[in-house]
């Protein structure tokens, strides 16, 4: 096939593309867009050097990772040189070849400064609503509630598909879902304790163009999920469950660093919540007894003339009944009670 002819089936994609060889990254072959991106024509074009265009795309083909990143669906950002001199941001995306891999296909989507700016400040906005939202979990009746509150903020902040909070199964040896929202079945509703705690108990980032390295990453991989992002939660300095986010398919990751600020944000707030539905249950539980232990020490003392003492079992006095405070004013309790308290030794 002629070169001619390649041009015209790359006409084909709206986004500037070129047909290079891999072999000495010669250009073959440009679409119509690519020409007038760059403001060469097409012949001339088609006797540039690649490095003329995008002077470090040459080092990222030479180094594996960056090579992973670059042919997949993230892309990498790279500057575009005009027929003028200037530069154009663009996200590069690779594809190459036939079984041979002779042959790559770059694509090319404009980045503007006005978008990214407009990106980044949308980001901002919806992280700041993220915080404003997770300061009323605490006001929440019920855990639920506010795990709720947690699942929405982080997907909305983590830009993903599915997102769920794990604790460990005191029962079993594996960690069990507390609350998944997870419309496209990306995450497991187990996790394996052998598997937590060989993979996950540091917080990961991992988009699609990494080796799979775990069983999540494995799993979003064979599902179509963009991206992983996982962090434990700690709870009294032991690791007790864990926060798994996964992107859309078909997406581009977000931003490494803030991934992480906003995953961490949401650890801390699920810990905060589960220690104080912890705490409000614990003091219910006391102020039940306490309610009860009082009700049963009225119904005592109303019901029985005689006079009783009620001890603990260091055998102080906590509280005397009405009858007994006035069996002899003449003499004070304190007495009486200590005088009671050693006759009590006596016997026992």
């Amino acid at each position: 096939m002629i070169p001619d002819e390649v041009s015209h089936l790359l006409d084909i994609s709206p986004d500037p593309s070129i047909l290079v060889s891999n072999t000495d990254l010669d250009i073959l072959a440009v679409n119509a867009s690519m020409a007038e991106l760059t403001g060469y024509t097409r012949k001339e074009l088609l006797s540039l050097h690649l490095d003329t265009l995008l002077p470090k795309l040459l080092s990222i083909t030479q180094d594996p990772a960056l090579n992973l990143e670059l042919h997949s669906i993230q892309g990498r950002e790279l500057d575009l040189i005009t027929r003028r001199k200037q530069k154009i941001t663009t996200l590069v995306q690779a594809n190459t070849l036939g079984k041979s891999k002779r042959f790559t296909v770059f694509r090319l989507n404009i980045l503007g400064k006005t978008n990214r700016r407009n990106n980044s400040t949308a980001l901002e906005s919806a992280q700041l609503d993220g915080i404003l939202a997770l300061s009323r979990i605490f006001y929440q009746t019920s855990l639920d509630q506010a795990l709720e509150i947690i699942i929405q903020v982080g997907k909305n902040m983590l830009t993903a598909e599915s997102l769920g909070i794990y604790k460990i199964d005191s029962n079993h040896p594996q960690l069990k879902s507390v609350i998944l929202d997870n419309p496209s079945n990306f995450l497991p509703p187990t996790i394996s304790t052998v598997d937590f705690f060989s993979h996950y108990k540091e917080s990961q980032f991992s988009p699609p163009y990494k080796p799979p390295l775990s069983p999540l990453m494995e799993r979003a991989a064979q599902m179509g999920s963009s991206f992983v992002i996982s962090s434990p939660l700690d709870d009294a300095n032991s690791i007790s469950g864990l926060i798994v986010a996964m992107g859309p398919s078909d997406s581009f990751p977000p931003e490494k660093q803030a991934s992480l600020a906003a995953m961490n944000l949401l650890v801390a707030a699920t810990e905060g919540v589960f220690n104080n539905f912890i705490l409000k249950s614990n003091l219910g539980d006391r102020l039940t007894k306490t309610a009860l232990k009082k009700a049963i020490g009225d119904t005592i003392n109303k019901y029985t003339p005689e006079g009783i003492l009620y001890l603990n079992p260091e055998l102080l006095i906590q509280q005397p009944t009405y009858p007994l405070m006035t069996w002899d004013n003449s003499k004070s309790t304190i007495g009486m009670a200590a005088n009671f308290r050693r006759l009590l030794k006596h016997f026992l």
